[in-house]
């Protein structure tokens, strides 16, 4: 009977002792759903929960930012320099090209411009000749040309030197009007038709007056530019 009565003590104490852990947990499941960590401490330390949830949390170390809107920024940044990077290359090519195509207007002009005014200086040359100085003369001449009209004026003999001389006359060339019929700029070869009003004056005698029509070619020599070719056309009257 009394081992029988120890046996019934254990088993209800034991009964008491399930109770007992289960109310525990119970109450540890509720307040695990229903409160925070500040409310825990608060209520063991018996303090205002906001307070102690506060004390509780770790100190701020920086600002943090959430990684959804960094990933909504980088997007809008990129597109922000895509858009930046080719207004730049839109602006630079524009410039490139009006730079160079007006560039190019540019010295196009210029080269006709300085072959015209040159060439028009060169035709009244060759048509200039004092008999008083005809070396001189006749140097001019070769300074104004280049090619085969050079190799042909390098050629003038003794003999044609007197008769220029013993001709006793003074021939001054005007170029009345002239214009490039064509221009190529990368041959540096150009071609002028040049009308040339040519004064003759003689010892003893008025000066005269004749008129020239002359096709010439015109090429561009390390000193500038040389009459290549010159030949004189045939003047029609009206």
């Amino acid at each position: 009977m009394a081992a029988q009565r120890k046996l019934t003590a254990v088993a209800e104490l034991d009964a008491d002792v399930d109770a007992v852990f289960n109310a525990v947990t119970e109450a540890d499941h509720a307040t695990a759903t229903t409160s925070t960590p500040g409310e825990t401490a608060a209520a063991s330390l018996d303090l205002d929960p906001a307070s102690a949830d506060s004390a509780a949390r770790p100190p701020a170390t920086g600002r943090k930012r959430s990684w959804a809107t960094v990933s909504r920024r980088k997007p809008v940044w990129a597109a922000a320099v895509v858009l930046a990077a080719a207004a730049v290359f839109a602006g630079w090519s524009g410039y490139s090209w009006y730079s160079a195509s007006h560039s190019t207007s540019a010295t196009y002009g210029e080269t006709r411009d300085e072959a015209l005014a040159t060439g028009r200086t060169l035709v009244a040359t060759l048509n200039t000749l004092d008999y008083h100085q005809v070396d001189a003369g006749l140097s001019r001449w070769l300074d104004a040309s280049t090619g085969p009209l050079h190799d042909e004026l390098a050629r003038t003999t003794p003999q044609t030197k007197q008769a220029l001389s013993a001709g006793a006359t003074v021939a001054t060339g005007k170029v009345l009007d002239a214009g490039l019929s064509e221009l190529d700029t990368h041959a540096g070869t150009a071609k002028l038709i040049a009308s040339v009003e040519v004064t003759v004056a003689k010892e003893g005698t008025a000066p005269a007056t004749r008129r020239n029509r002359y096709a010439a070619t015109l090429t561009r020599t390390a000193s500038g530019w040389k009459l290549s070719t010159l030949d004189q056309l045939a003047v029609t009257s009206s």
